[in-house]
């Protein structure tokens, strides 16, 4: 389900109509930092920001909010630091063999 978060037809919905609405909630907001864990790599980098931004505890919201953001903070920006896994331009193609219709 990771994938279908890279298209705006699930994440506004998702994002925009259920779960920002209720961020004066701290359960809420908690399980959205936990959910953008799991799926921040598929999310376009343009709404991780915005996201990152709205769900930015302040002081009053619960230690274990901070917490969450804190983790999700330091996950997105392993993932924008670490490079791409490199690719060879120059190596051949891999050959898959084409699966057959044998009962073993």
């Amino acid at each position: 389900m990771a994938d279908e978060f890279q298209y705006e037809e699930l994440c506004i919905p998702a994002f925009d109509d259920f779960f920002l609405p209720n961020l004066s909630n701290d359960n809420v907001r908690r399980h959205l930092s936990r959910l953008l864990w799991f799926v921040h790599h598929k999310i376009p980098p343009v709404r991780m920001t915005n996201m990152m931004i709205k769900i930015k505890p302040s002081q009053e919201h619960s230690e274990p909010v901070h917490n969450a953001y804190i983790a999700l903070s330091r996950k997105v920006e392993d993932a924008i630091s670490s490079p791409a896994i490199p690719t060879n331009e120059n190596s051949p193609p891999i050959i898959v063999p084409e699966p057959t219709n044998s009962p073993y």
